[in-house]
């Protein structure tokens, strides 16, 4: 084995005196005097390595708060980061908002959002525990109108009798609580032949002829592309799709598993992955998914997300 330069045994050439241990004298020791001695050293061999194997769950502990500690300064950072993308829908500051019913009316919602082709939010309602907001475009001013004075349960009524509106759940990221990632791995440009066997397989009726190379090239270049590793196949991929608001300060996490490699914890060994380059980085995390998907639910609070509030969208074309 190469020895560095500095290293113990690049000692050639060197002035310091080395300590010179006299042999052994088994005449003079006698046969069972050396077999007592080595066994004795051998006794102390098992001690430490016995030791050390009891040691090794709190070293792993030790390890994990460590990364938790690391991800707690930074907690009221990813709370800000997360609040403020959340206000770029609202049209507002919600941080700075106090309980009731707020009606925002916001040209941005006019907009076409990046990622969403050419289609816009029109309406966005966000409602946390006793604070409601509603962002709306000014072109449908007389549906709000129809709104006010009524509760947030009734407004939300109105919402969903109106067949227009997706319901979103919406989190924030509060700490790693994965640390072992099995045979997930930060996708790489060279990647792109698994990459685009997974996508064919994973969206048969998906044509990616013309841009998936395109946008697997720019995602990898970033590092944002996870995914899990399973007999020389990917059978689990993070994705990371364009932000509207605030791109490359915050990144939302989706996660698509081959449909015959489900349960059996590929996406939350991904997805755990994924969410610790984007913090090693220095990119929130963000997680968002339909309110009836509960298995994506489920993942988000298994990997440190804490659901922060419900969203309804009504989204049209821009």
């Amino acid at each position: 084995m190469l020895q560095r330069r500095g290293s113990l045994r690049a000692v050639s050439g060197s002035k310091r005196p080395h300590r010179v241990v006299a042999p052994v004298q088994s005449e003079r020791l006698g046969f069972f005097p050396l077999w007592q001695a080595l066994d004795r050293n051998a006794s102390r061999k098992r001690t430490v390595d016995h030791q050390w194997r009891s040691l090794r769950p709190l070293v792993r502990l030790c390890q994990r708060l460590r990364f938790t500690l690391r991800c707690q300064m930074d907690l009221h950072k990813i709370r800000n980061t997360t609040l403020q993308f959340y206000s770029h829908f609202c049209g507002t500051n919600i941080a700075e908002l106090e309980s009731g019913i707020h009606f925002i009316r916001s040209p941005e919602r006019d907009k076409p959002l990046k990622g969403l082709g050419e289609n816009k939010y029109s309406l966005f309602i966000l409602v946390k525990d006793a604070l409601s907001v509603i962002s709306y475009s000014p072109d449908h001013q007389a549906f709000v109108d129809g709104l006010t004075g009524h509760s947030t349960e009734e407004i939300l009524s109105a919402a969903k009798q109106s067949g227009k509106f997706r319901h979103m759940r919406l989190f924030l990221f509060h700490g790693e609580t994965v640390f072992q990632y099995g045979n997930a791995k930060i996708l790489e440009a060279s990647d792109y032949p698994l990459f685009e066997t997974f996508f064919r397989s994973a969206y048969p009726s998906a044509n990616p002829d013309g841009w998936l190379h395109e946008y697997f090239s720019e995602k990898a270049a970033k590092e944002y592309l996870a995914g899990y590793m399973k007999e020389g196949r990917l059978v689990s991929v993070c994705d990371a799709p364009d932000m509207p608001y605030m791109e490359d300060q915050i990144q939302h996490t989706g996660i698509m598993t081959l449909p015959e490699e489900r349960r059996k914890g590929y996406a939350r060994s991904t997805a755990a992955l994924s969410t610790h380059h984007l913090l090693e980085m220095g990119v929130c995390p963000q997680w968002e998914c339909s309110a009836q998907n509960t298995a994506s639910c489920k993942l988000a609070q298994a990997l440190g997300y804490r659901e922060y509030a419900q969203a309804y969208i009504w989204e049209e074309h821009a």
